[in-house]
């Protein structure tokens, strides 16, 4: 499917979710490149960004439904990261209260950037397998990754790191 925005996804849902439903039973389902543009950040440097077809957002979302509930009862109480209920002042206070209530008036600045760039993909799918985790999932996973990132015209093929902009970046 081209690139539709999800206003216009709705106004036929019941046919395309029809229509995606039977792609994916045939295994006719591709996931399309990710397109990618650069945002301009605050010190001038540029952050690549993700932009995954309306199509693809849905499927990625319901995958990161599955995966949440597989992973979920294993992560720790402090681990935010992209949890649903847990957002990041909720991850600030739970690091400045032992400081403040410790008098430690020193500050740690840190940044997350670029930290899954390095991600090793078959460490990824071995993980998810070591779960027991179905087929279905750990393929459609290797689609996405293997899928390329479309920028400026100029298709690419990354072999670590996820793309961004999706629903399923962050796993």
């Amino acid at each position: 499917m081209d690139q539709v925005t999800a206003q216009q996804y709705a106004e036929n849902l019941d046919e395309n979710r029809r229509e995606l439903q039977e792609r994916r039973r045939d295994k006719r389902s591709v996931a399309p490149p990710v397109e990618r543009v650069r945002l301009e950040q605050e010190d001038g440097k540029q952050r690549p960004r993700g932009n995954p077809g309306c199509e693809d957002k849905l499927v990625q979302r319901a995958v990161v439904m599955s995966l949440e509930a597989l992973f979920e009862p294993d992560l720790q109480a402090l681990s935010h990261g992209f949890r649903q209920g847990h957002r990041q002042p909720q991850a600030l206070h739970e690091r400045r209260e032992p400081c403040r209530k410790l008098h430690i008036t020193w500050r740690v600045e840190a940044a997350g950037r670029g930290c899954f760039d390095p991600l090793d993909w078959s460490q990824l799918r071995a993980c998810m397998q070591q779960r027991g985790h179905e087929g279905g999932i750990v393929r459609r996973i290797g689609t996405w990754l293997h899928a390329g990132v479309l920028e400026a015209g100029a298709r690419s093929y990354p072999d670590t790191g996820p793309p961004q902009g999706g629903g399923v970046s962050p796993l």
